[in-house]
């Protein structure tokens, strides 16, 4: 178990410097991350027996106001819309940030797509506050066109990009887990990430 962790921090670390921006990446740099986890005898939680498949996707800020981003795989299409796809994303505050300027341990988004039409929105949020308080946002949001240069638009290739959810490792994202919880997935990056 430790050399996992220690491989996914390392892994984490890695990525950070590449990002930024989803573009996919060099075969060198994607490979060193894929042996690791391979040496390490890891391997990605499969989407088609896992009930979650958390990948960090996004990071941004530095220390003590870094601020993650990971989201599940394993996307909910619409029963009646097969256009609509919902993804879940768990944006992580570093908790060594001021509390006053941030507010926010950690927010849960379930973003919906439509995918053929480049819109999306925001079905729920739940901003989990450092003081233990749980805000409830109202929803569901209008839908926005003008998101793809954010870390919506990521997202977005994951809800509505095959080839995104099926190699992630190619796009710079990382394996965090199979946690059904997402308070799991956010102490895993605090205690080993973070390590607070």
């Amino acid at each position: 178990m430790r050399s996992r962790i220690r491989c996914l921090s390392m892994c984490f670390f890695i990525s950070l410097l590449h990002i930024s921006t989803l573009s996919v990446a060099q075969e060198n740099s994607s490979m060193s991350i894929r042996e690791r986890l391979d040496w390490e005898n890891l391997r990605d939680c499969k989407p088609a027996v896992m009930t979650r498949c958390w990948y960090l996707f996004f990071g941004e800020g530095e220390h003590p106001n870094r601020k993650v981003y990971v989201a599940d795989l394993k996307t909910h299409k619409d029963d009646a819309d097969t256009n609509l796809v919902a993804v879940d994303v768990i944006v992580i505050n570093e908790s060594e940030s001021s509390r006053a300027a941030i507010g926010n341990d950690f927010v849960f988004y379930t973003i919906q797509y439509q995918c053929g039409n480049a819109k999306m929105r925001e079905l729920d949020a739940y901003a989990f506050e450092f003081t233990g308080k749980l805000e409830r946002a109202t929803m569901p949001t209008q839908w926005y066109s003008d998101y793809q240069q954010s870390w919506y638009g990521i997202a977005g290739k994951i809800a509505c990009e095959d080839d995104v959810r099926l190699r992630p490792d190619t796009y710079n994202m990382v394996w965090v887990g199979s946690l059904f919880r997402p308070i799991d997935v956010v102490d895993i990056m605090r205690k080993y990430v973070w390590k607070q």
